[in-house]
């Protein structure tokens, strides 16, 4: 059983609990903090702010584009595990997205383990979970971007030019609490993910690297 995925769609349907650091509580002690699902977090999202001003309510731009990111991230979960339903089994599927995953990923389990899927469609289709984990997190809590300075090792670029025409480095780091820390080239797209692939990163950049960029998301050098 793919453990990520067992975590993510635990997560995804089942209440959770998350625990602030004292720094981050305020109160000098650990706090927990329990979230419904995340499915239901971001079926929720479609219709409220997500963000918050100084009056806590997000300018009706800013909730509109978060409201729209929501609706499309929630309709393309649905349709998805829809397809993956009818693809791995011939019963109706359930109408309540939570309990439609969670049946897909025992139908999963059980099919790979009857050697009656390849492991390598198991493996793509279970490897979805803890993106989508990922990606509605994102919505309430956004990844903090780092800038690293040095030419990325895959194409020798060391500066991006997006669509804006705004100019950042061309390797950036970025990272959630409790989600494995990633990297990427904004010019070929080249990733790596994982401390230990930050750690290799980092020294291939040597004397150029951002080391302080790296210390700031637990990454020792």
């Amino acid at each position: 059983m793919n453990d990520q995925a067992r975590t993510a769609v635990d997560i995804l349907t089942k209440p959770w609990t998350d625990v602030l650091t004292p720094q981050e509580s305020g109160t000098g002690k650990y706090h927990p903090i329990t979230y419904p699902p995340m499915l239901d977090m971001l079926s929720e999202a479609k219709g409220s702010s997500l963000g918050g001003t100084g009056a806590g309510r997000s300018p009706d731009a800013e909730r509109s584009l978060i409201n729209l990111k929501a609706f499309s991230l929630y309709e393309h979960i649905d349709g998805t595990v829809r397809a993956w339903w009818r693809e791995t089994s011939k019963e109706r599927c359930p109408e309540d997205l939570r309990v439609a995953l969670l049946k897909l990923f025992g139908t999963l389990n059980a099919l790979v383990a009857s050697h009656q899927i390849p492991e390598s469609r198991y493996g793509h289709i279970t490897g979805q979970f803890p993106r989508w984990r990922t990606q509605i997190w994102e919505l309430f809590d956004p990844p903090v971007v780092k800038e690293l300075i040095g030419s990325c090792p895959n194409c020798e670029a060391t500066v991006h030019t997006n669509a804006d025409d705004e100019r950042t480095t061309a390797l950036i780091a970025y990272y959630w609490k409790g989600i494995r820390p990633e990297a990427k080239c904004q010019s070929c797209g080249e990733q790596w993910t994982g401390e230990g692939q930050l750690i290799i990163l980092g020294r291939v950049l040597g004397a150029n690297m951002d080391e302080d960029a790296l210390r700031e998301m637990g990454i020792a050098l």
